[in-house]
């Protein structure tokens, strides 16, 4: 549960911020920032997801019916993400994804 408090803010914070800072940008093209907060937003759908699955099992069939809406929803907002930043999974943050040399 605390996985899906932390990272489900996290997810809003950083859609709202690659949509903004593209739309931002010149003829709307994606900036660094906007390609990494849509990565960001990607990573945390997927950690959600991942949680949400491990929650299934908790409730029986009861929480799987109450989870199923939720990654529904998340497969939803990743698909929206990939189509809007294409390059967003492969975009590279320095010091995070590879160490800064």
């Amino acid at each position: 549960m605390e996985i899906l408090l932390w990272y489900h803010l996290r997810i809003y914070l950083k859609v709202v911020r690659a949509l903004v800072s593209r739309e931002k940008s010149a003829a709307g093209a994606a900036t660094e920032d906007a390609r990494g907060c849509a990565k960001l937003a990607l990573m945390s759908i997927e950690r959600s997801r991942s949680a949400l699955d491990s929650m299934r099992g908790i409730g029986g069939e009861r929480g799987a019916r109450a989870m199923d809406p939720l990654i529904a929803l998340l497969d939803t907002l990743a698909s929206g993400l990939d189509d809007r930043f294409p390059d967003a999974r492969s975009f590279v943050r320095f010091g995070l994804d590879c160490p800064v040399a």
